[in-house]
């Protein structure tokens, strides 16, 4: 501290440290920096973890009482991860020591970092930073964003007494010690993509003569989550400049939009506005994917996407609506996002007709469910016919007949669609042309003959769809036990019984029979109780859905890490020939369910084209006993 006769108050210590360890002031220790409660500075003392602890600069004031937890960054985000273990209110003019005890995370680690800065006193002076001109270069390789950087403009102004020069704090950063004048733009560039992986970078920035005068600035970069292939050639699609991208996690590398319990919301994204006045008609594509791991379904969760074509913010295109079918409000919730615990994929698909000069893709979602992850992905703008796949349709007259034939593939279902005006409507909402609905399809190729229309002018278009599932395999078990088997690989007392329940729910999901691990009482100790389908044959089968509804009240796991599971439900679907197992649908079920629930899956590429069996199969430990699992109306499909 300057040697002035002057007590400096507030002292406060800025840092990186990685992984942990323990800060002394004039011998003393201060501060125990991501170490365990209670650690003593020893060899073997591991830090508590290495979250953001080499990337982030932290602050922790020496004036709190001891045992406060602080080393924060509030703009950042980021909670403390440092304990005061002393409490200092002021330093005295003079000289004062500081040591430092690093510590890794664990044994093996290869690398310590550590960057540190002592403050005491009051600031001087008031900074006010402002960010522009915010722009992502793509490096001369827009189909690779890895070499991408960013490059903006600062402006810094300041009030009371202050230097003539300010820098950028920021030892993790590529604009570390860069500056300028005040009240001047200052362009800085050359920033690398990766930096910017939470969609911001928050820059510390100050005085280059008084560190005590300095103030925080976030730069928001505009962050690509799509992919314009109108030319041929892949160019980014980024968000809007200066939009909030809170809630979302995006990566430009893959061109993903991830959403999983963020807290709060619904969060809103949009992109930049899209040229298409040199465009015909455009084809827009993308799939949203919900991952869902619980066994029922989040009904406070929504999903919402559409396009905004040349600023009609009135009347939005929306792109759920054939997916939106339990409650048909336009928006993705419920049962309509995940029916039941597994992977969904639903496709995002719109023809941007050639009259339109400007869009906009909005995707807004609600997702407050640790279980459930909203991921979308393939966000294309092309042309049809050129980069996106398109069914092309032949055309031929014969006499006074026109002959359409067309390739077409198993499980596929195609209307016919035609208009004699409007052409700059959607095709997909054309009319269905002379009842020409629902054409089965007849690989390879499809071919259709109408008589030639009597309009001078007539656009057709082909339109496939997936044809609805055909059920191969069900079972209400109002018929007996069949050929299904149960069995034990464990101690007595708990089997597979079929009949009337008269535990657990207390009743069939369709009167009157279901099976059950004891109809009338809980499972028994150290169970292992399975119950196994006849044979299904899904040779041929290119896919294949398992649909049943269930009841569960099994003991429940640890609600703590690493959440134990003692008694659970494994669902596997074996090899007919031999019982081999194929695929592990649920690998644990536990805890229970208030009512019977419908679920679903689609079985695995390599459960299909084979003989298979179903099994329903219940572990216990020798602890808890409950009412345990009960199946009913067990459906296989196909497609």
């Amino acid at each position: 501290m300057p040697d002035d006769g002057n007590e400096y108050t507030n002292p406060v210590i800025r840092y990186i440290m990685d992984d942990g360890g323990f800060i002394y002031l004039d011998g003393e220790l201060v501060l125990a920096v991501n170490m365990p409660a209670g650690s003593s500075d020893t060899y073997l003392a591991v830090a508590s973890n290495t979250t953001n602890t080499e990337t982030h600069l932290r602050e922790a004031p020496l004036n709190l009482a001891p045992g406060t937890l602080t080393g924060g960054n509030v703009e950042s985000s980021l909670t403390g991860n440092t304990t005061v273990e002393k409490q200092v209110l002021s330093l005295l003019p003079g000289e004062h020591t500081i040591a430092v005890s690093l510590h890794n995370y664990k044994n093996d680690s290869s690398d310590l970092f550590l960057a540190l800065q002592v403050q005491a006193g009051e600031p001087k002076c008031v900074m006010t930073v402002t960010v522009s001109d915010v722009v992502l270069n793509d490096g001369g390789t827009p189909s690779n964003p890895v070499d991408d950087t960013i490059s903006f403009t600062v402006n810094v102004t300041a009030t009371g007494e202050f230097g003539e020069t300010w820098k950028i704090l920021a030892p993790d950063s590529a604009t570390h010690e860069a500056g300028g004048a005040y009240g001047t733009d200052v362009e800085i560039s050359g920033i690398p993509i990766g930096e910017f992986a939470s969609g911001s970078l928050n820059l510390t920035i100050e005085d280059a003569d008084d560190p005590l005068c300095y103030t925080a600035a976030t730069v928001s970069a505009p962050q690509i989550i799509a992919t314009d292939l109108r030319t041929g050639t892949a160019v980014s699609v980024n968000t809007f400049p200066g939009s909030d991208t809170t809630g979302w996690v995006i990566n430009g590398l893959e061109r993903t939009i991830m959403m999983n319990n963020p807290g709060g919301g619904p969060w809103q994204l949009t992109s930049e506005l899209i040229n298409l006045s040199s465009s015909r008609e455009v084809l827009f594509s993308g799939v949203l994917q919900i991952d869902d791991s619980s066994s029922g379904t989040e009904d406070v969760d929504t999903f919402l996407a559409s396009l905004i074509i040349d600023g009609d913010i009135d009347n939005p295109v929306n792109l759920i609506t054939p997916h939106d079918t339990v409650l048909p409000d336009g928006i993705l919730s419920g049962a309509e996002l995940a029916p039941a615990p597994g992977s969904f994929t639903l496709e995002l698909n719109h023809l941007i007709p050639r009259s339109a000069r400007s869009v906009q893709l909005v995707i807004e979602a609600l997702n407050n469910s640790a279980s459930e992850i909203f991921t979308v992905r393939d966000l294309v703008f092309s042309q049809p016919g050129g980069n996106a796949p398109r069914t092309p349709l032949l055309v031929e007259r014969v006499g006074d007949n026109l002959i359409f034939t067309w390739p077409s593939g198993t499980g596929s279902l195609y209307n016919l669609r035609s208009v004699a005006e409007n052409f700059s409507q959607d095709p997909f909402e054309w009319p269905i042309f002379a009842d020409h609905a629902s054409i089965v399809a007849t690989p390879p190729e499809n071919t259709l003959t109408v008589p030639l229309p009597l309009d001078p002018t007539r656009l057709f278009v082909i339109e496939s769809f997936p044809a609805p599932p055909v059920s191969t395999y069900f079972d209400d078990f109002e018929n007996g036990v069949g050929q299904w088997e149960t069995g034990s690989d464990g101690a007595e007392g708990t089997v597979w019984e079929l009949g009337v329940p008269t535990s657990g729910p207390v009743e069939s999901f369709s009167p009157a029979s279901c099976f059950a691990t004891n109809l009338g009482g809980n499972y028994s100790a150290d169970a292992n109780v399975w119950l196994r389908s006849p044979p299904i044959d899904l040779t041929g089968a290119q896919g294949a859905t398992l649909r049943f509804a269930h009841y569960y009240d099994i003991e429940a796991p640890e609600t703590v890490a690493p959440f134990t599971v003692y008694d659970f439900g494994q669902l596997s679907i074996l090899d007919a020939a031999d019982d081999s197992e194929l695929a592990l649908l649920v690998p644990a079920l536990a805890d229970f369910i208030n009512d019977w629930e419908e679920i679903s899956f689609a079985l695995p590429p390599n459960a299909l084209d084979k003989v298979i069996r179903i099994e329903f199969r219940l572990i216990s430990d020798d602890v808890a006993f409950l009412p345990g699992w009960y199946v009913d109306d067990v459906q296989v499909t196909i497609p």
